[in-house]
């Protein structure tokens, strides 16, 4: 992606921008309405007034018009591209004096190719941002991304040694967001305007918004704009130097004093994980910046489009990657916060921004042992009325076998995994681009078939009830995020590698903001991912949901741990209405169901152990908890310790359990989904989806499984066109291996004249 972006500084012809704007007014009335309303219960793409899948093609790399040919000869019609950066458009610098000149040219060529090679195409232009001119680098060097080692070059551009701006940066801002506009201005006077629905605006590493450095090196961003930004931002929250210094516990702090903790800070706890918010406030509100920067960022020039567009056309980002903890264990310095992606609940509170992206989950690729999973929490985006688009970039069997990334075997597990996205996509309600980064993803006609089918079976879902039927909650709070140190080895088995588990629950769930507790409808079980700091609002909210319907709720870890003030395990019962205790020292968290675990859990053996497994002496985690409470029932223990790891009790007519591992295994969760009167529609550890209208499998083994359904329901296997059942509450299905299975909840005559 940046390779293909950095190829594009280049000198192009000069054409002036005051030749185009007179003839504007020629085109007006062939413009494109798009936007994102609701539409069967969940926010949908609608082109003049018409409802759309919001399914895409998306090329990523080498331009190749009859791409485009064939996807729109198979009635795929939306389509996205990776234009030139921002910048290459504009080729002389604004002084006093002399006004920018633009060369559209070359994005001219590009879309007049889409649309000959398919007349009735949509096109979503993917536009860099992100980059700046050597001219302008050299102009405003205070404006450019410092590393904490003082260099200026992010790892992934040190061959073609470029710097980049700070997302902080004012400067950047301003002429980013002159250029889109002039841009924007320039694409709806041509006669192809009438072809483009939206913008999707690209910036930082990778192009997805991302805090350069934030995976592979020094940490940012130590710029003089930075620093500045960062200050003014301490001065809004705090209002007076009195209240900074409370906070901070710091006597000598001003708001002028201020710095930006270094990257050896951001990785070192106060108490084993943990930041204590007495000694560390300081680096707790830097973090907390590092992605509330970025939003502001986005939502500046989200404005700026939309404007620019008259609001006739969709602006969308990649951005809100809560899920994402890149690496493994490989590299113990946490990337999770560097990233800068925890800042979603404000970005979704912006009219301006129509859409969100990231490519689908990395982990749980495979074919059979995996699970197609979004890297947000896509469930909040759609209570917000925004839509979700999943970048699904799975490698398919026809690129080379180094190509990763889940890269396929065969045209047999083309089709699986094809089909598991797809399932994901329907059953959650959001768009998607099939990525071609290469040219060479779908370039057979074996496989564009396959796409074709799909493309039908997703647009055709648009027409039934596309809410969610979820019992379970997931929830998950950004800036408890933000209370552990810069460390990987809690937040991958407490977020990452928690989603597999589950997909494979047999019941769907929601992933929701803690934040948006009081806005999401009623669930039967919540479980609370990540609940270290609650704020007196989100404990009102949690206090309410019993009344709401709520018969269990799941505490992970150290929930309440983290009050206003510092750190103490008392605060986990003033949150959770149980007492827990804390070891000194780390251990690899694990906990093993004794007798009475498998009694009370259906479903669970005795003896059977869950939690984090992987990453050796590089995972122990402190401070170790436990539950110490004499009316709870013991459901399990700590491996190693021989304490409460596992504990339930009743309160107020609730179940409440706390789980003292992460990383919970499917079966203990099923278990406690089916104390809880959550619908299980299968017990097999399959991956599981389903919304009011389908419900799909994804198989790990072979063999025979018996399906429950709620009430009386017809199946349809729109994939296969085969029906399935009619009537039923429980259906007997023999199912292959590493196999997908897309059903219709009703029969093939309703499926087919709907």
């Amino acid at each position: 992606m940046i390779s293909f972006l950095v190829e594009t500084f280049r000198l192009k012809a000069i054409l002036p921008l005051a030749l185009i704007l007179p003839f504007n007014f020629l085109f007006a009335e062939e413009r494109t309405h798009a936007e994102i309303r609701s539409h069967m219960g969940t926010p949908t793409l609608f082109i003049n007034g018409v409802p759309n899948a919001a399914l895409c093609y998306m090329m990523g790399g080498r331009f190749i018009p009859e791409r485009f040919s064939q996807f729109g000869n198979i009635g795929v019609d939306l389509v996205s591209f990776n234009t030139d950066d921002l910048y290459s458009y504009c080729l002389t610098p604004k002084t006093q004096s002399t006004a920018p000149t633009y060369d559209y040219s070359a994005i001219d060529q590009q879309l007049n190719a889409i649309i000959n090679a398919n007349s009735k195409a949509y096109i979503i232009p993917r536009i860099f941002i992100g980059f700046t001119p050597h001219w302008w680098d050299s102009e405003y060097n205070d404006e450019l991304v410092v590393f904490d080692d003082e260099s200026q070059v992010p790892i992934m551009l040190k061959n073609q040694n470029l710097k980049v701006p700070s997302f902080s940066s004012d400067k950047w801002r301003n002429a980013a967001a002159e250029n889109l506009e002039n841009l924007i201005k320039h694409i709806r006077a041509q006669p192809y305007a009438k072809n483009i629905i939206g913008y999707h605006l690209a910036a930082g590493s990778t192009a997805e918004w991302l805090q350069w450095n934030f995976a592979h090196g020094p940490a940012s961003d130590f710029s003089v704009s930075q620093l500045k930004a960062y200050r003014k931002w301490l001065k809004e929250k705090y209002k007076s130097k009195r209240k900074l210094r409370k906070a901070w516990n710091n006597r000598k702090i001003t708001f002028k004093t201020a710095s930006i903790p270094s990257m050896e800070e951001r990785a070192t706890g106060d108490y084993f994980i943990f930041r204590d918010p007495m000694k560390s406030k300081h680096i707790i509100d830097y973090m907390e910046f590092h992605s509330w920067i970025v939003q502001d960022a986005i939502k500046y020039v989200a404005k700026v489009a939309k404007e620019a567009c008259n609001y006739e056309s969709l602006v969308g980002f990649c951005y809100g990657y809560t899920l994402h903890v890149r690496g493994q264990y490989q590299r113990v310095f946490d990337s999770f916060q560097e990233q800068g992606h925890f800042a979603l609940s404000e970005l979704l509170e912006s009219p301006n921004v129509d859409f969100l992206s990231s490519p689908t989950q990395y982990e749980y690729r495979e074919v059979g042992s995996g699970y197609s999973v979004f890297m947000s929490l896509q469930s909040s985006i759609r209570l917000h009325g925004k839509l979700w688009i999943d970048e699904n970039d799975y490698r398919t069997h026809l690129l080379p076998i180094t190509a990763g990334y889940g890269r396929t075997r065969n045209y047999q597990e083309s089709t699986s995994a094809q089909l598991r996205q797809l399932s994901n996509e329907l059953t959650h309600a959001t768009g998607a681009w099939w990525f071609d980064q290469t040219g060479e993803y779908y370039n057979s006609e074996r496989v564009i078939k396959l796409i074709e089918r799909l493309n039908v079976i997703g647009e055709k879902s648009i027409n039934f009830d596309r809410r969610s039927s979820a019992e379970i909650a997931v929830v998950v709070d950004e800036y408890s995020n933000l209370m552990m140190r810069n460390d990987k080895r809690l937040s991958i088995p407490l977020l990452y590698y928690q989603m597999l588990p589950l997909g494979k629950i047999g019941a769907p769930f929601d992933y929701i903001l803690q934040d948006d507790l009081s806005l999401a409808r009623p669930y039967k079980l919540y479980i609370f991912l990540n609940a270290f700091h609650v704020t007196e609002k989100q404990k009102t909210m949690i206090s309410r949901l019993p009344e709401r319907g709520a018969k269990a709720l799941l505490w992970v870890y150290a929930p309440g741990y983290v009050n206003h003030k510092t750190l103490d395990v008392k605060s986990c019962f003033y949150l959770t209405g149980m007492q827990l205790a804390t070891l000194e020292g780390e251990s690899q968290l694990q906990v093993i169901i004794n007798s009475k675990g498998s009694d009370y859990l259906p479903g669970v053996e005795k003896d059977m152990t869950y939690g984090v497994q992987e990453g050796g002496a590089r995972n122990l985690v402190g401070p170790v908890f436990y539950g110490d409470d004499p009316s709870a029932e013991v459901l399990g223990l700590l491996y190693g310790h021989d304490l409460p790891g596992l504990i339930t009790k009743n309160i107020a007519g609730v179940q409440v359990y706390y789980s003292a591992a992460p990383q919970i295994s499917s079966a203990v969760l099923r278990g406690i989904a089916t104390n809880a009167g959550v619908h299980i529609y299968n017990i097999n550890d399959d991956v599981l989806y389903a919304n009011n209208s389908f419900i799909a499998l994804h198989t790990a083994t072979a063999g025979q499984r018996s399906l429950n359904f709620p009430q009386k329901t017809s199946l349809y296997d729109v994939y296969r066109d085969i029906e399935i059942a009619q009537d039923v509450r429980q259906i007997i299905v023999d199912l292959p291996v590493r196999e997908s299975f897309l059903y219709f909840r009703g029969t093939k005559y309703q499926w087919e004249n709907n």
